[in-house]
């Protein structure tokens, strides 16, 4: 990879710290410590060297590590820049300005259980070590969650993948674990050591993401899985009562429907999103129950089934898309428009908003209609 001479200059410009700060404190602090805004750019393995152990490295040796790209680089050395600029003006406060989560400096919110948390995003509920934290780590991860109005979403709204979530958690409200102390949750019935394991993960995961992004107006719609966050921002161009002009069909099924459907294969199966798109019908005649079941040889009953749990999956990820959703059905109609773009909307929300069934049936929460 080609090294741009800019960065080139600003990492050999660091280097020298090990030639006139030798013994500085800071020099052995571990990269994570620098990287506030950064460190869901950089591969995990670095996380954990220090500074010091960095700037021994020649660059070119840095960016010809497996994982490291020309971005990864760039975010790298600007980590490099801020610990630089904290050790020649001898600031420790250097070390992440003030913490966006809780609003506190961070030198006074330290108990967040930082490489606890990493773990948990980066490595996931089966790999994750849970070790270093207690109950004040928890109270600061509870503490950011709240702070940003998530406890009463879904445990399974920002998981990664619901697939890696045990299904009876994933509409699970985040209070259910935010709102009680390490002690009590391990107390918690019908809760085993794998599916407490899991749920403590996913919300160490939660708090270890608000912590990175940068403030922004909503940070929920930051959190959502790339899929919904794409439909969300097609639907939210489409609502305004300004907007005079019909969406294209094409837009309609590109922008709308396509990632919706890769949210509900990527949670459940491509069986599923198969089964949600013939009932949808897509711009042309819906297929009815019987002709999708002969397609796939099972019974319409089954198919119904299959339906309602294509739908039960967005009402865990974003379940406001229907009312979002029905807002631009009911405008639509307001304004005469009853066309194709308007009855393809309308079948959207009927199949991936209407009834809706839990994927584990009576071993868990059941039929969740609404």
């Amino acid at each position: 990879m080609n090294i741009d001479s800019t960065i080139q200059k600003r990492f050999d410009l660091a280097t020298r710290l090990l030639d006139t700060h030798q013994h500085h404190r800071l020099l052995d602090m571990p990269l994570w410590h620098w990287l506030q805004l950064d460190h869901l750019h950089i591969p995990v393995a670095w996380l954990d060297r220090t500074l010091r152990e960095v700037l021994r490295l020649r660059l070119v040796e840095i960016a010809s590590t497996r994982g490291i790209g020309a971005k990864k680089l760039e975010k790298l050395v600007l980590a490099v820049d801020r610990a630089r600029i904290a050790i020649a003006q001898d600031d420790s406060a250097g070390l992440g300005d003030t913490n966006r989560s809780t609003g506190d400096h961070a030198s006074e919110s330290i108990e967040f259980p930082y490489r606890v948390a990493c773990d948990a995003h980066f490595l996931g509920a089966k790999h994750a070590c849970l070790r270093g934290l207690d109950e004040r780590g928890w109270r600061c991860v509870a503490q950011i969650v709240r702070h940003h109005g998530l406890e009463d979403f879904m445990l399974g709204r920002f998981a990664p993948s619901l697939r890696e979530l045990d299904r009876a958690l994933w509409d699970v409200k985040i209070a259910t674990f935010t709102r009680r102390p390490l002690s009590e949750l391990e107390r918690l019935q019908s809760y085993g050591s794998v599916r407490l394991r899991q749920s403590i993960c996913q919300v160490l995961s939660i708090a270890f993401v608000l912590n990175a992004l940068p403030i922004c107006d909503d940070m929920r719609l930051s959190l959502l899985a790339g899929p919904i966050a794409e439909a969300n921002r097609w639907l939210a161009q489409l609502l305004p009562p300004e907007r005079q002009e019909l969406p294209e069909m094409q837009s309609i099924r590109e922008g709308f429907l396509r990632p919706l459907l890769m949210q509900v294969e990527n949670d459940g199966n491509a069986r599923l999103s198969k089964v949600a798109h013939s009932r949808i019908g897509d711009g042309v005649q819906p297929a009815t129950l019987r002709e999708i079941g002969t397609e796939f040889g099972v019974t319409p009953d089954r198919i119904r089934t299959l339906s309602e749990q294509a739908a039960f999956i967005l009402y865990v990820r974003w379940h406001e898309g229907d009312y979002l959703l029905q807002a631009a059905c009911a405008e639509l109609s307001d304004r005469g428009d009853v066309t194709a773009q308007g009855q393809l909307l309308k079948r959207i929300h009927d199949v991936l908003f209407g009834k809706r069934k839990s994927l584990f049936g009576a071993s868990g929460s059941g039929l969740v209609y609404e």
